[in-house]
């Protein structure tokens, strides 16, 4: 019956006329997999693709309202999902996902938006490449970027051929569009929940609209001159994560993973590795060699994620010795993301950018960086073809604001890493920052203590003195049947 469920809002949400004077043309009671039901009310309005240009054409926008039980609801709580490119609604028709924002719908109704460009707003900026990837996309950085540019060049002439305005994909156009949509539901104040592109959202709907915001909680928090990230980074989350793998008596015989990494490198580079792997489109299988630069961008993805960061060891040191099998698995997962190009990825970071001087530390620490230009990849040089409305450094300046704000970060977070947080704290004297212990970036809110809080803090208690860690990271052990930590890239008898 859940099921059910979900396919009857997926239909119906698929099926929203575009409606300016009448946002609300659908309601549905809905259930999480707790059994717990909840009233939604569907919605679209319809504006301009870009605000300045009333010949733009229109952009139309899809949401959500789920609306908490309480006799008393307190205020709304909208949800900023990231990316750029992530949708929000298929959180509310996913029943265990319905169940996560329980706690808070217990005391607030959510409104889940699904920005310009994804999900079912329209129109979608998600093309699927149709030619197939290389056989080199994972040997060099110039191989992939090449691939990239001739992919983005066939996405840009079908978003053409549809007559899609391409300048109004920008993170200030996203923080009006939340304002406009508060507007035609009637709501004077919302709290802000935004996880990493949507903390970058969310400083710009401060920013724009002070006075729509309640208070804002921002999980992996991304600044609005911290698009792009600092090469040295990479270098330093290796480093800190080769002293974790040194403490596990399963991987301790790795050594140093700077030097072991350096070792499989001068490798890879002399003899790429093969890999076979399917082809998502064809369903075919091929053979993917990889160099020393898909190692390196693997590496960039999921470092900073401590359910895969965990495996790290193992990866390296199997390839050292030349046993590809747990590099397939990674290979797999990253040679899929190549068969589509996100639209407003490709212009909605580019429009965020970065200022100058940030621009000239990345170059210069990419020169420096064992990892080089991965950090950004395909960026800046990706979306060298596509209509970007640069946003420029008025955009980029820090949000300086007394609206009540809580951050949040992950120790093992090399992403959003806690020094972004406390420089966005700078700005905002009511703010609360928490750092969970051994959290990568999607381990944040998995913590049980980070939910209570978050719901305290929107209830407008203090939270300041909240602790939370997870347990130290346990690695994959090097040999099978030398620890008890698992992976799915590691199969029984490998």
């Amino acid at each position: 019956m859940r099921s059910g469920l979900a396919a009857l809002l997926f239909v119906a949400l698929c099926a929203l006329p575009v409606v300016a004077e009448a946002p609300w043309i659908d309601e549905k009671t809905f259930e999480d997999d707790a059994g717990r039901s909840y009233k939604v009310k569907l919605g679209r309005i319809e504006i301009p693709a870009v605000r300045a240009d009333p010949d733009s054409g229109k952009v139309s926008i899809a949401f959500a309202r789920v609306y908490s039980p309480a006799a008393t609801p307190g205020t709304p709580v909208i949800y900023l999902a990231g990316g750029p490119g992530f949708p929000a609604t298929p959180k509310v028709r996913n029943p265990q996902a319905l169940s996560q924002w329980a706690p808070i719908l217990e005391r607030s109704d959510m409104i889940f938006v699904d920005q310009r460009g994804t999900g079912l707003s329209e129109p979608v900026l998600t093309h699927t490449v149709r030619k197939a990837n290389p056989s080199d996309l994972f040997l060099s950085e110039e191989s992939a970027k090449r691939f990239v540019l001739e992919a983005g060049g066939e996405a840009l002439a079908a978003f053409r051929e549809k007559g899609i305005d391409l300048r109004g994909y920008t993170t200030e156009e996203s923080a009006d569009d939340i304002a406009t949509i508060c507007r035609a539901i009637a709501l004077e104040k919302v709290d802000l929940f935004g996880f990493s592109y949507g903390t970058h959202l969310g400083l710009a709907v401060l920013k724009r609209h002070p006075s729509l915001v309640n208070s804002a909680v921002l999980i992996g928090v991304e600044g609005l001159d911290e698009t792009y990230k600092e090469p040295w980074r990479l270098d330093a989350q290796l480093r800190k994560v080769s002293l974790l793998a040194a403490r596990d008596p399963g991987t301790a015989a790795a050594g140093d993973l700077e030097t072991l990494l350096r070792r499989v490198l001068s490798k890879l580079e002399k003899k790429p590795l093969a890999v076979r792997v399917t082809d998502p489109r064809s369903r075919e299988e091929v053979y993917v060699p990889v160099g020393p630069f898909g190692l390196k961008l693997i590496i960039r993805f999921d470092i900073g994620d401590s359910s895969d960061l965990t495996v790290l060891p193992r990866l390296l040191s199997s390839i050292d010795a030349g046993d590809s099998s747990v590099l397939q698995w990674f290979v797999q997962k990253r040679y899929r993301m190549f068969s589509q190009i996100p639209g407003v990825t490709m212009l909605m970071d580019p429009a965020s950018g970065a200022s100058p001087e940030r621009l000239a530390a990345i170059e210069r620490q990419a020169g420096e960086s064992l990892f080089g230009n991965v950090s950004n990849f395909p960026f800046p040089a990706g979306s060298d073809a596509w209509p970007v409305t640069e946003l420029g450094d008025d955009f980029r300046r820090p949000v300086i604001s007394d609206t009540r704000v809580l951050l949040l970060s992950g120790t093992l977070d090399w992403n959003a890493p806690p020094y972004q947080a406390e420089r966005v704290r700078w700005g905002f004297p009511n703010a609360s920052h928490i750092i969970v212990g051994n959290a990568g970036h999607e381990q944040i809110l998995t913590h049980p203590a980070i939910f209570p809080a978050i719901v305290r803090f929107l209830a407008g208690d203090d939270v300041s003195n909240v602790t939370a860690t997870h347990p130290p990271i346990r690695f994959v052990a090097l040999v099978d049947g030398n620890g008890t930590a698992t992976h799915p890239s590691v199969s029984k008898g490998r």
